[in-house]
């Protein structure tokens, strides 16, 4: 749990996500949840983020969004009408729980943790408002970000630690 993770956001993240702190708290919420550090929990306790819970986390691994490395991770605001339902009805199954809101990211491993599958170099790629919605156009840009991302930290392009 006491691992440091590293983060990179795609060039028009950045100034986004240093715009709105619910935003920054929510990567602080993503790398406590990565950590292992903060348990899926539809109330949001002990979490950063004041208007936002985690929810499912899943691959794009099916069509029409097929896109190797790449993830998502629901983001409900807390109290919405999909929060409240999620709540209700799937109380104890994080996979079950969505939203239009989520966060895309990509995954790498360092040399050092090959060998233990530890991911330890997080790609935040987006975070959208139409989660549901994707085209060949959003899969050729999220390989695209993928790409990026991962001639990024090759290079050892900067990385932020959390």
């Amino acid at each position: 749990m006491g691992r440091t993770f590293k983060i990179w956001f795609g060039p028009e993240l950045k100034e986004l996500f240093n715009q709105h702190p619910e935003l920054n708290n929510l990567i602080k919420d993503f790398v406590a949840y990565k950590k292992g550090a903060l348990l899926f929990n539809g109330d949001g306790i002990g979490y950063i983020n004041a208007r936002y819970v985690l929810g499912r986390d899943a691959p794009y691994d099916l069509p029409p969004v097929c896109v190797d490395n790449a993830y998502h991770i629901h983001a409900l605001e807390k109290d919405s009408q999909d929060h409240i339902i999620a709540k209700r009805r799937y109380p104890k199954n994080q996979y079950k729980w969505t939203s239009n809101n989520a966060l895309i990211y990509c995954t790498h491993w360092t040399e050092s943790h090959k060998d233990e599958q530890d991911k330890s170099i997080f790609g935040i790629l987006d975070f959208v408002t139409n989660a549901h919605v994707f085209n060949h156009s959003r899969k050729i840009e999220l390989e695209n970000l993928v790409e990026e991302f991962e001639q990024a930290v090759d290079r050892d392009i900067e990385v932020e630690k959390w």
